[in-house]
């Protein structure tokens, strides 16, 4: 019935010819609004640790969720291939950011609960979106708790040669 009910929506859509995206003004205000309130990137000074057994010394920066998605952005844009990007996120910090940082340039390149979701549900999203899209590159942005929660689903990924 909710195939049936969609198909007769999308034809009648089809059908229409004043139908106008109304973004105009908002995507005006929200250019106002970045400008006026910029999304910070925290940046960690690098700490040195010496081994006490080897007595090397080791250096760590810890990374911000904000500086790793900020960096996949700017590699994603420099090598051309953001229409051809899907993103996946679970829920928490990770998916605000990157609504935030990421560069969209196409509708429904994300796919995410919109905070009603649960833990984990990015890789499974992902593999949903990759075994529908093909082509697409399909990337996951999760945190940690959520990666300890799915990781065995990697296994799904193996198994089904994911992306192909």
């Amino acid at each position: 019935m909710g195939k049936t009910f969609l198909q007769e929506v999308n034809a009648y859509l089809d059908k229409q010819t004043d139908i106008e995206p109304m973004t105009k003004t908002w995507l005006t205000q929200m250019s106002l609004l970045q400008k006026e309130y910029p999304v910070g990137i925290p940046h960690f000074p690098t700490q040195e640790f010496t081994n006490s057994e080897t007595g090397e010394t080791i250096s760590k920066t810890p990374m911000s969720a904000q500086s790793v998605v900020a960096k996949l952005n700017e590699k994603i844009l420099e090598k051309g291939v953001m229409d051809d990007c899907l993103f996946t996120t679970g829920v928490g910090i990770h998916q605000m950011v990157a609504a935030q940082l990421l560069t969209w340039t196409k509708p429904r390149q994300m796919v995410s609960s919109g905070s009603l979701g649960t833990m984990g549900v990015s890789l499974g999203y992902c593999i949903g979106a990759q075994l529908a899209n093909g082509k697409k590159m399909c990337i996951s942005i999760d945190g940690d708790g959520s990666f300890n929660m799915t990781f065995t689903e990697l296994k799904t990924v193996a198994e089904q040669k994911n992306p192909r």
